[in-house]
């Protein structure tokens, strides 16, 4: 990747040229800026008070090549696949963390979705904490690894035949036993479920457990990817969020962050390698370049492995998170503002001191009887029925303007009702 000028012969040809045109307008920039040798972005530090709703919550961008760790200026989410494949090149690990932080992901959905009998996720428990030892000690520490929790999605639970419940339980059993045996690596607890409530049974279950989620520097939501913006997990997420859970968006789209964003304590995608590639997105001087075909020719291609695309598409996460500030402050503003006398609601007078209800008007529908309601009460009983007027010991009812038919003589053939409701 270079930053020099292209030639217009070097531009993709196509769609993705269109793309690179107007990728600037897809991004804007928050009110701080840092330089960097990719441009500006936003600073990664985040503050819980800090004015920009952006800089209230950690967004770690997700890479496939774990070198990106030695200059990265903003956190990073690795998978435990990637980290693998890059250690088993030998003892020389290529990569150092230099300070702006990193957080480990078991790649679980990968896993049960995939075909990979190989994959990191389906090592037994003992080398699965293990392998998280010797990445903290070569890379550096993480600020949080996921779990070998159980994702539940369909596609997922029609892999391993099991129930959302047996998935929970598992990710449940999985967090106590990781905790427990290898306390040296900062676990996050993980709710699971495919149905709002069934992430709220899943933190019961953690709570009865004896773990105190409140207290948890995070707690994963997983199966979220790509649902973020439905109605029933936005809910959810305002609930968790009111119990005092620090939330980890596993994978929330950037729909999902337009509505959400606010509150998470922190997202993770990977979801700008996607978009480059479906969109066949080129920004402007970048010069990147395939693979050799068959006849070693590399062509020119897109973003998809672009670091600096990577950057400018955090732009756009941040963007959808102040979004989604600013949509909640203005759900809790009102409408108009009520005049100064109008607010105060009078008090409602006594029983004693009501007063009584003036005449009505000629206009009005009259539905009670005014005569009948002030003659004395029948003795308290079962109600009858006289004539096809029912009467009570409370109200005496007018009677109908059309007497109803006597029991078994049937509808009159001009008041029948038809089958579609209305009558003949």
């Amino acid at each position: 990747m270079s930053a020099a000028p292209v030639a217009a012969t070097d531009r993709h040809p196509g769609p993705a040229a269109t793309a690179a045109s107007t990728v600037d307008d897809r991004f804007g920039v928050g009110p701080d800026t840092v330089q960097t040798q990719w441009g500006p972005i936003t600073p990664a530090t985040i503050s819980a008070s800090h004015p920009d709703p952006a800089r209230r919550m950690l967004f770690y961008t997700g890479v496939g090549h774990p070198h990106h760790l030695n200059h990265t200026p903003v956190p990073l989410f690795i998978s435990a696949t990637t980290l693998a494949r890059y250690r088993s090149r030998g003892p020389g690990f290529p990569v150092r963390m230099t300070g702006s932080g990193w957080a480990g992901d078991s790649g679980a959905h990968t896993a049960l979705t995939g075909t990979s009998p190989d994959h990191p996720w389906h090592l037994d428990p003992d080398l699965f904490g293990g392998m998280w030892v010797r990445f903290a000690e070569d890379v550096g520490p993480p600020d949080f690894v996921a779990i070998q929790d159980w994702p539940c999605e369909p596609a997922a639970r029609a892999r391993t035949g099991l129930t959302v419940r047996q998935h929970q339980q598992y990710t449940l059993d999985s967090y106590l036993y990781l905790a427990e045996q290898f306390p040296m690596v900062p676990w996050i607890p993980v709710l699971q479920g495919w149905h709002a409530w069934q992430y709220e049974q899943h933190a019961d279950m953690y709570e009865r457990a004896g773990i105190a989620l409140a207290d948890c520097a995070r707690v994963g939501l997983g199966s979220v990817c790509r649902r973020g913006g439905d109605t029933d997990i936005a809910d959810l997420v305002t609930r968790l969020a009111a119990r005092g859970y620090r939330l980890h968006g596993f994978g929330v789209s950037i729909t999902g962050l337009r509505r959400i964003g606010h509150l998470l304590a922190s997202s993770d995608s990977q979801a700008w390698s996607r978009t480059a590639r479906t969109d066949r997105i080129r920004l402007p001087g970048c010069r990147h370049h395939s693979r050799p075909d068959p006849t070693g020719v590399r062509h020119p291609t897109d973003c998809r492995n672009c670091f600096r695309y990577a950057l400018h598409y955090r732009e756009q996460v941040l963007d959808a998170v102040r979004l989604a500030a600013t949509r909640a402050r203005h759900d809790m503003t009102p409408l108009f503002e009520l005049p100064a006398a109008a607010r105060t609601m009078p008090a409602r007078p006594t029983r004693a001191g009501a007063p009584r209800p003036g005449p009505a008007d000629p206009g009005q529908l009259a539905l009670f009887d005014p005569v009948a309601a002030r003659q004395p009460a029948p003795p308290p009983g079962r109600a009858g029925v006289t004539n096809h007027r029912v009467t009570s010991h409370r109200t005496a009812l007018p009677a109908r303007s059309m007497p109803l038919p006597a029991i078994g003589s049937g509808w009159p053939a001009t008041t029948r009702p038809s089958r579609d409701g209305e009558h003949r």
